[in-house]
């Protein structure tokens, strides 16, 4: 960089760019500089005048940036693998239901989970206008007490399509009174 800096000094130009100053206490800081050559009347060169900036604060603003992206494009991601979790139960419950026309058991129960799934991708729509929400400052957290039951029945009908296409085993033991 010095040597940039040199080649553009000799021929009557200015240098720009970033770089770390020391302080006369010590710290150590980055700065944004320019050092432009100084001329005399006759045009010739005798001196430099240099201009210094800590951008130290810029810096931790776009890096803060930067980060709040990755997040933000980690949550999406994960949002959408999430919305489409309860998508193949969905379509296997439509097939069923095809073939099951005679046994409204299997009508019932299969209606029933679908119903659950659509309910889940709307908790989860719900959560990403929380997002929102959570950027204008007008979330209302709302403390319920939910049924571990039927959470845990729900999780496991939203992983069953990838558990049979893995050729998984299942072992639940889920007590059937209230917790």
């Amino acid at each position: 960089e010095e040597a940039k800096a040199r080649k553009l000094w000799a021929e009557g130009r200015t240098w720009r760019g970033e770089k770390i100053h020391l302080k006369q206490n010590g710290e150590r800081i980055t700065v944004e500089a320019t050092v432009s050559v100084l001329h005399n009347a006759e045009g010739e060169a005798i001196g430099h005048l240099g201009v210094m900036r800590d951008i130290g604060e810029r810096l931790l603003a776009q890096r803060a940036l930067e980060e709040a992206g990755r997040q933000k494009d980690h949550f999406l991601a994960t949002l959408a693998h999430e919305l489409r979790n309860p998508l193949s139960p969905i379509m296997n419950g439509l097939q069923l239901l095809e073939f099951a026309q005679d046994d409204p058991r299997t009508m019932e129960s299969t209606r029933a989970m679908m119903q659950r799934q659509l309910d889940h991708m709307v908790r989860l729509v719900d959560d990403l206008m929380d997002v929102s929400r959570i950027n204008r400052g007008k979330l209302e957290l709302r403390k319920r007490t939910v049924d571990l039951h039927h959470t845990l029945t729900m999780a496991v009908e939203a992983a069953l399509p990838l558990i049979e296409e893995n050729a998984h085993t299942l072992v639940e033991h889920i007590v059937q009174d209230p917790v």
